[in-house]
């Protein structure tokens, strides 16, 4: 499985464009909006600084924030980007005949999804000590009392809630990567492949909102429900519930006639739905993959 994962992470990295854009964007993005942060600091005056509560920027909650970004938005997006290539490339090459030969099918798709990982852990780590860093320093040439002091429990506090959030951040992206890999598997075609993710990765953002649409046209506000099983919901109420023990309340909306806020959900259910999102594609790509006639 080791020398699988390195061909695998060797294979990808040739794709040197393809990453840059994909995966160093996001620290190198960070820098520039930190340059960016620091021009307009330098031009606002004091009162409009303690207004903007740049002043009270905490080091731990910036460095965190780095988690979020590779499952929602542009990041997603990006990331989806590179999971078609490692996942659909092999179809547009034809090089999945020559592999599976080779190795066990199962361990073959199992290297791409630790290489896709890798690669987002490495830059998430990055970005959030480029956010971290760069926040303090800028903030700290206007007089900011980056908070808190680093003492021993607040360093043990901040890594298990660092490790918690790297977690649910590999737990979405990989319940995305299967996704695209089904996605991949079924349509055999890069650009098939990545019209998928990224229409479903859209919907998914939007789910609440759609839902919303439908209960009013069928007269079912019971149909706002279904997004609190949806995965990129539970990832994000789990996320809640472990680092300030709350849950995601989704906003309220009218529907049929009424003012309707779903119940959030407990920190269990979503615990066992992220686990059945995350075994369940995972299984089912595998699955998949297997059964695929690719040798004929």
């Amino acid at each position: 499985m080791l020398q699988l994962f390195g061909a695998e992470r060797r294979k990808m990295s040739g794709f040197r464009a393809l990453i840059w854009f994909t995966i160093w964007i996001f620290p190198i993005a960070s820098l520039g909006l930190i340059a960016i942060l620091a021009l307009a600091l330098r031009g606002m005056g004091q009162d409009i600084r303690e207004a903007s509560g740049l002043l009270d920027l905490r080091w731990d909650d910036q460095a965190l924030t780095a988690w979020s970004i590779p499952g929602s938005g542009l990041g997603l997006f990006l990331m989806v980007g590179f999971m078609g290539v490692a996942f659909a490339g092999e179809y547009q090459w034809g090089t999945w005949k020559n592999l599976v030969i080779r190795a066990p099918r199962y361990r073959l798709l199992l290297a791409k999804y630790f290489v896709i990982l890798r690669y987002m852990i490495l830059a998430m780590i990055l970005t959030s000590i480029v956010v971290a860093v760069g926040t303090g320093v800028v903030t700290g040439t206007i007089g900011s009392n980056y908070k808190p002091a680093p003492t021993p429990e607040v360093l043990a506090n901040f890594a298990g809630k660092y490790a918690l959030s790297a977690l649910l951040a590999a737990a979405r992206t990989t319940i995305m990567a299967s996704i695209v890999a089904i996605a991949a598997i079924v349509s055999r075609s890069l650009l098939g492949c990545l019209l998928a993710g990224i229409v479903i990765g859209f919907i998914e953002s939007v789910a609440y909102y759609i839902l919303a649409i439908m209960a009013n046209w069928f007269n079912a506000p019971w149909v706002l429900d279904v997004t609190r099983i949806l995965p990129a919901y539970n990832v994000s109420n789990l996320s809640s519930w472990l680092l300030s023990n709350q849950p995601i309340r989704l906003p309220g909306l009218y529907v049929a006639g009424r003012f309707i806020s779903p119940a959030p959900n407990e920190v269990t259910t979503s615990l066992v739905l992220v686990l059945v999102w995350l075994i369940g594609l995972v299984g089912l790509s595998v699955w998949l993959f297997r059964r695929q006639d690719i040798t004929t």
